[in-house]
């Protein structure tokens, strides 16, 4: 929540589909969010919230933010 409602910019990471993953229930409010930029950036749901997920942890370790506040 913390990257969709604080971050505006996402630099392109790389992403690797793996045989495992992480599975993770959003709102639906939440999962139309991440679709929009997964269509502007012509990816999968996946990948952007894989992009927009990392971009936060990026910036959780530079902000000194706790876990209590992703």
């Amino acid at each position: 929540m913390f990257g969709l409602n604080q971050i505006f910019v996402y630099p392109d990471v790389m992403y690797k589909d793996l045989p495992y993953t992480v599975h993770c229930k959003v709102d639906h409010e939440t999962y139309q969010k991440i679709g929009e930029y997964a269509d502007k950036w012509k990816c999968s749901v996946r990948k952007a919230a894989h992009r927009i997920f990392i971009e936060s942890y990026k910036k959780k370790q530079l902000w000194g933010i706790t876990d209590g506040e992703i």
